[in-house]
């Protein structure tokens, strides 16, 4: 037998968007409907794919009292595949918990399932008059659901078929996110399904590539500029019990950081050019594309870059911008060119930085994602984690150490300078 499912995860319907600069009201204006549009990208992706259900792993909407245009939207995109006859089953998550929630729906399509919160359901896929599958979920019913629910998921004996499980949850304590229906993935094999169909965290991935095949889809649209790279969903092939599953990108505004390392670049010109040809997007694309640049390293333009300022190259940027980029910020990590040779022979306290500075920079992902571990479980961040994108941070690990070596470097040198 053979079927195709869409799994989507973490539409974030109506999010305001965070960390923007103020000086882009263009931007903004592009941004306010961008998680609805990617949405709506997402249904007619799906039909044009022909696929015979869709599954939705929680948050659908930012928060519990989600506005009626969220609601409607959402379920007119419904609407939409119940029309050609395709399924559609959604669990809701910790920004969206069922219980207590207003609803301005007051009927749902055919063929919507929405899973409630009190116990694990299963329902099945018929396709004209077929079974295709088995779908089992559970929706969160509070904000901050501790319990295991992987645990309550079993796969049923009586079905002869493939089985999904459908479900918003942490598993393995990854970072950057809330430890909300904290699982393993010893526990989703346990539970005998042939996927997981997981929602929560925002950084697609998949999490076991054997049966059961387990991803995260990530969100269909960054909700802030530390949400960086294509973002959409999966399509997933199934074909007499194996699957395979294919990324389909529909976000419609893509941020991304640009890491430029100034060796070798011998003019500020040099600098423009190459950061304007990372700044191309493919032909043909409709993305808005939402840029930082990061320059570091050591070269003979540090002081002209410098003089220059992060604003003024900022808004040069903004002015050579191909349609479709935005620059939203420049940072300037720079430093002088330093011999680096000679000041390890000097055998003084800034050798034994440098030493020691390059022997740990390997483990710099470890020693950030401890960081990030530390941030998260403050009691006065834990609530607005999931806004702050620190998983963003471990990505960038190598790139924060070199800066803080480079911090640490400056000042020492300018104690030793002024004796």
């Amino acid at each position: 037998m053979r079927f195709r499912f869409a799994h989507l995860a973490d539409l974030h319907l109506d999010t305001p968007f965070q960390g923007l600069r103020a000086n882009r009201p263009g931007l903004a204006a592009t941004l306010r409907d961008a998680s609805l549009t990617a949405w709506d990208h997402a249904v007619t992706a799906c039909l044009a794919a022909e696929v015979d259900f869709v599954v939705i792993a929680g948050d659908v909407y930012d928060g519990a009292e989600a506005g009626v245009r969220a609601q409607l939207r959402f379920r007119d995109g419904l609407a939409r595949l119940a029309a050609a006859g395709v399924q559609s089953f959604v669990v809701h998550g910790n920004h969206d918990p069922l219980a207590g929630r207003w609803s301005a729906i007051s009927d749902w399509p055919p063929g919507v399932t929405v899973f409630g919160h009190d116990e694990v359901t299963s329902v099945p896929v018929v396709k004209h008059g077929q079974p295709l599958a088995l779908v089992h979920g559970i929706s969160h019913a509070r904000p901050e659901v501790t319990e295991n629910l992987a645990l309550r998921f079993q796969r049923d004996s009586s079905f002869v078929g493939y089985q999904v499980g459908l479900l918003h949850a942490n598993i393995d304590g990854r970072g950057g996110h809330a430890n909300y229906a904290p699982a393993t993935l010893a526990d989703l094999r346990a539970s005998g399904m042939d996927y997981w169909a997981l929602g929560h965290v925002h950084v697609r991935a998949v999490l076991s590539h054997e049966r059961p095949l387990a991803i995260y889809p990530g969100n269909l649209q960054a909700r802030h500029v530390n949400e960086t790279g294509e973002k959409g969903f999966y399509l997933v092939d199934v074909e007499d019990g194996r699957a395979s599953a294919s990324f389909v990108e529909v976000g419609l505004v893509r941020f991304d950081t640009i890491h430029l390392d100034i060796a070798g670049l011998s003019s500020v010109a040099e600098v423009h050019s190459a950061l304007t040809t990372e700044a191309r997007l493919p032909r043909g694309t409709a993305l808005t594309h939402v840029l930082r640049a990061t320059l570091h390293g050591s070269g003979p333009t540090h002081s002209a870059l410098h003089k220059a300022g992060e604003a003024g190259l900022l808004e040069y940027l903004a002015d050579v911008a191909p349609a479709g980029v935005w620059w939203n910020e420049v940072r300037l990590r720079t430093r002088p060119e330093l011999d680096r040779e000679t000041r390890l022979r000097a055998g003084d306290f800034v050798a034994d930085l440098l030493t020691l500075s390059d022997a740990r920079r390997p483990n710099a992902a470890e020693h950030v994602a401890t960081l990030v571990a530390e941030l998260q479980s403050h009691p006065q961040l834990r609530n607005v984690a999931d806004h702050l994108g620190l998983e963003a941070l471990i990505d960038e690990a190598q790139a924060l150490w070199d800066e803080a070596a480079i911090a640490a470097f400056d000042l020492i040198d300018a104690e030793l300078a002024e004796g």
